[in-house]
């Protein structure tokens, strides 16, 4: 699979979606006053994110002056569960719709000035062959892949649904591919008894085309030299309020020195 070239220099950044606080402008007011280079977007449909193509242009101006001291944006699109998004559906009209659902999300990167779309595959009903599911995934992709090229974006495949092992990325790895590449959920990866082994075999082949790498904490703090371009979004999980000064900055150093 030929996946696209990662930002130019790596950065640390945060799920907003992750902060118990009650708008999007506070969250991402104390990402910028705590230093983060980076965010992580919800445009799901879920809570505390947006909808693309309900955004006002007003709106989208507003946000994006909110986004101004952010150097990489990543921008979480519908899913399965959400908006019914999926690229692998045996019926061509779902696939074309879920296609048109990510473009938008593409198109309000584009707006925002560019950044990563992080796009899961969604599950086909039973009794679906895999070369049928291989042959939609593959169909998809190559659209969202001349979308993302149009748009000053990229499309990052998350480790889930169909990809939720990693070994089966490699089912893709004949489609030509220039603006798509990976994003890589550390925590889910973990989940899916993934080994520390596999992820190394994983980074040692797909890590430079790695776009987004989702940590769940300094559990999963080891060395990842494989995937040095990747904007590391820290998801803190299991806190009560927004995480302390002092525990940014303990996650900041350990992930530096993995860097």
């Amino acid at each position: 699979m030929s996946l696209a070239p990662t930002p130019a220099a790596p950065v640390i950044g945060v799920a907003l979606a992750a902060l118990k606080m009650p708008t999007l402008d506070a969250r991402l007011a104390w990402a910028a006053a705590h230093g983060f280079q980076g965010v992580e977007l919800l445009a799901t449909g879920e809570p505390w994110g947006v909808h693309t193509p309900g955004v006002t242009k007003d709106e989208r101006e507003r946000l994006k002056v909110h986004l101004e001291p952010f150097s990489h944006i990543a921008v979480l699109a519908p899913h399965q569960a959400t908006w019914d998004v999926t690229l692998v559906s045996p019926s061509a009209a779902i696939r074309r719709a879920s296609v048109s659902e990510i473009w938008s999300v593409l198109r309000f990167v584009q707006a925002l000035g560019g950044g990563v779309v992080v796009v899961r595959t969604g599950t086909p009903p039973a009794g679906v062959s895999e070369d049928r599911v291989a042959a939609h995934l593959a169909e998809c992709l190559s659209t969202l892949d001349r979308m993302a090229g149009d748009h000053n974006a990229r499309v990052a495949l998350l480790n889930a649904d169909v990809l939720a092992r990693l070994s089966t990325f490699r089912s893709i790895a004949a489609v030509p591919l220039t603006n798509v590449g990976v994003a890589l959920d550390l925590g889910a990866a973990r989940a899916a008894g993934e080994t520390p082994a596999a992820i190394d075999a994983f980074l040692a082949e797909f890590g430079p085309r790695v776009q987004h790498l989702r940590v769940p904490g300094l559990e999963s703090a080891r060395r990842l030299p494989a995937c040095p371009e990747a904007m590391t979004c820290l998801a803190f999980e299991g806190v009560a309020d927004a995480p302390s000064p002092d525990e940014i900055a303990r996650r900041r150093e350990e992930w530096a020195r993995y860097r």
